[in-house]
């Protein structure tokens, strides 16, 4: 074999094994997004080199599984869409966080049927929004967060205000399906309060009406203020709360079946208060423990089965100032 031969050789290994070396880099563990005015969506979103959005940030070309999005500078961020079919793809396990002391706003200008943030993942992703400020402006939005599909997912830290029909929605007609949903620390507040009477804005929407489904919710230390209703429970959905505070809504938190299915409502060391309708069932199980009901127009409205422990404080309220059904459990 000729010198020049082997030369070409070597050049071609090297070539090979540099645009290897190039295209296992370009995905990290974490991509970066800036509202600085050099930040671009031409940027390889670095933390010296940020992107602008946070759907260019998602990008699966730039983002490992389970990888996650930093917000690095205060401002407002577009809205965005975590999937696998769109175009392009996103990476549809990841978290989005902003950094210790940045505000982190995304707005929704988009109008009816749609949402600040939009989630279809898949069964073994998980999703996690951390210290996400979602808001309003201009034409009316939906959702702030639109939990389509995908299992596991956390919100903790967020701010979400003014949607029209639900600061979060997981409403969903598939069989077989488990979703399983934690929230933390956060506030839905506002939701279509203006049309109160009427409207049907909810904080939190929780309804899976496919056979063999499930969804399981989580709330602890959160606030749901000011909404048409702060948390609708509905079909086969579980949801167990505690330390959190449901105050000026019109009808405070309950479980609603729609069809003749499941819901459950366990609510433990809470303050529902200044509401129209404070604790509310109709045709479902709804546990209450160490909790405080007062000043409600109505206290406990019950229609279908609601289960004290015997140390709630139930006070105050226009009417209905009592576990009226009787229905009791004990500490096990």
């Amino acid at each position: 074999m000729s010198k020049r031969v082997c030369l070409l050789n070597a050049f071609t290994t090297s070539a090979l094994i540099f645009v290897f070396v190039a295209l296992t880099q370009a995905q990290s563990n974490r991509t970066f997004v800036s509202a600085d005015k050099h930040a671009s969506d031409k940027n390889q979103c670095t933390h010296d080199d940020p992107c602008r959005s946070i759907q260019r940030a998602l990008d699966a070309k730039l983002l490992n599984r389970d990888g996650t999005v930093v917000i690095l500078e205060s401002g407002d961020y577009d809205p965005f869409i975590i999937s696998g079919v769109i175009n392009p793809p996103t990476q549809t396990s990841a978290t989005v966080e902003a950094a210790p002391g940045v505000h982190a706003g995304i707005t929704a200008t988009g109008g009816a049927n749609t949402a600040a943030i939009t989630i279809q993942a898949g069964a073994t992703d998980t999703v996690v929004l951390r210290g996400l400020t979602l808001s309003v402006t201009g034409n009316r939005a939906d959702f702030g967060i639109d939990f389509q599909t995908g299992t596991f997912f956390f919100v903790e830290s967020c701010v979400v205000n003014g949607f029209d029909l639900a600061g979060l929605r997981v409403a969903r007609n598939i069989a077989n399906d488990l979703a399983e949903v934690s929230i933390k620390d956060s506030v839905f507040r506002n939701m279509s309060f203006r049309t109160q009477g009427a409207g049907t804005g909810r904080g939190v929407l929780f309804s899976n009406t496919g056979s063999n489904s499930k969804i399981r919710v989580s709330v602890d230390n959160s606030r749901f203020e000011q909404n048409q209703t702060g948390i609708l429970v509905e079909d086969n959905t579980f949801l167990s709360m505690r330390n959190s505070f449901v105050a000026g809504n019109t009808f405070g938190l309950g479980a609603k079946p729609s069809r003749a299915l499941t819901a459950e409502l366990n609510v433990e060391n809470c303050l529902v208060t200044n509401n129209y309708d404070g604790v509310f069932s109709f045709s479902a199980t709804v546990r209450v423990s160490n909790s405080t009901i007062t000043n409600n127009y109505f206290g406990l409205d019950d229609h279908g089965t609601v289960f004290t422990r015997g140390n709630n404080t139930v006070e105050g309220n226009a009417n209905l100032n009592c576990f009226c059904g009787g229905a009791t459990f004990a500490a096990k």
